[in-house]
This record gives structure tokens, C-alpha cells and sequence, in this order.
């Protein structure tokens, strides 16, 4: 049977996976969320399985490369926000990436899909149900469309 180690023993492997990664400083907020992956494998670790350092090992980093991945897509989004509100000719509006035309509903909207939050989290956001989501996101490409073409 595998002893599970106190948080304070897995501080080395915590900062080798993050040095493995190449999270860029300062730690201190992935150290945080490595305290919080910690008691989520304390609660699903399962002995007969591996050691709890290497599943440990595993979820933290898996934790760890959602985050990288999750912050890529909301910087690729925030760029494409820029090159859109950055056009020679911008739309009149108070916001001048986003068209006047739309609806502080549709703008938020918007707004939360060039941040890349998933379609699940923005339902979630807006109080809306996925098929209404969808729905609303089609009805937006279409107008977005009309206006740019």
C-alpha cells in the first residue's frame, strides 16, 4: 500500500514539473493551484492503482497544461480582438472592435467567445441553454457576415 506525502514533501516535484513545463515566473499562483490539484488526488487516489506521487505527478501536470492551453487560446483571441479593432476603417461604435449595431447582449456575447471561453461556459455565463446558444451564435455569424461583407 502507497503512503500518500504530505503536501510539503511534494514541493520538489512540484516546482519540476513546472520547470518541465516552462511556466514562466512567478510560481507563486501555480503553486497555489497545485495545492488545490493535491487535495483533489488525495480524494480520488486509489492505492491499488500506482504510488500517489506519480499520480500526483500526473494530474498536476495535466492541471498545469489545461491552464497554458486555456491562457494560449484567450491570447490568440484577445489578438484576434486587436487585428479586428485595429482595421484602417473601423465600424462606428463606442467599443471599436465591436459593431454598433448589435445588442449589449450579442456584444457580451461576442466579447466572451474572442476570449475563448468554451460554448459550455458562456451558456453558463448568460444564463442560456445550449440549444439557445447556438442558436443566438449562428444568428450573430449571420449578422456579423452582413456587415463586414
Amino acid at each position: 500500500m502507497s503512503k500518500i506525502q504530505e503536501f510539503h514533501e511534494l514541493e520538489e516535484l512540484i516546482y519540476k514539473v513546472m520547470h518541465n513545463l516552462h511556466l514562466p515566473p512567478p510560481h507563486d499562483d501555480y503553486f497555489q493551484e497545485s495545492y488545490l490539484v493535491y487535495h483533489a488526488a488525495k480524494a480520488r487516489y486509489d492505492p491499488g492503482k500506482s504510488r500517489f506521487s506519480t499520480y500526483f505527478h500526473t494530474k498536476l501536470r495535466y492541471h498545469y497544461q489545461t491552464l497554458v492551453s486555456n491562457d494560449l487560446k484567450r491570447t490568440a483571441a484577445h489578438r484576434r480582438l486587436y487585428t479586428l479593432s485595429s482595421f484602417t476603417n473601423p465600424l462606428p461604435s463606442t467599443d471599436p472592435a465591436l459593431p454598433s449595431t448589435l445588442s449589449p447582449f450579442e456584444k457580451r456575447f461576442l466579447s466572451d467567445l474572442l476570449n475563448g471561453y468554451k460554448n459550455v461556459e458562456i451558456a453558463d455565463r448568460m444564463n442560456i441553454s445550449s440549444s439557445t446558444f447556438y442558436r443566438r451564435r449562428r444568428i450573430l455569424r449571420t449578422k456579423l457576415a452582413r456587415l463586414y461583407m
